[in-house]
């Protein structure tokens, strides 16, 4: 029987956990569908930060770009200005233009 373990203002706890300690997992209430991940192999921290941008430290999301720029390249890649570093960060790019911030949440980590 899963246990809730939310609270309010965290955005990074599981809402529930199930099975022991040993195999424990955390529910990601953040996906479409949900989905269970291991917490001790840290399947549910990697999940979380680099899936859906929640930082495991703050517990809260990341910044987002204080800016976004597309190339007018073939690939029409996508950059994000990070306001910390003030650096050009990859964020999409491919000839789909797939959205995909995994390169902009590492960054942000």
């Amino acid at each position: 029987r899963p246990e809730s373990n939310h609270h309010s203002q965290d955005v990074y706890a599981p809402r529930f956990t199930r099975l022991d300690h040993q195999i424990r997992q955390g529910w990601c209430s953040l996906c479409t569908k949900g989905g269970w991940y291991w917490l001790k192999r840290s399947q549910y921290l990697y999940h979380l930060q680099y899936e859906h941008g929640i930082s495991s430290i703050t517990r809260r999301p990341y910044r987002p770009p204080a800016m976004m720029r597309i190339w007018d390249d073939p690939d029409q890649s996508i950059e994000g200005l990070c306001s910390m570093c003030d650096q050009w960060i990859p964020i999409c790019y491919g000839p789909l233009r797939k959205r995909s911030f995994k390169p902009w949440f590492k960054h942000a980590h």
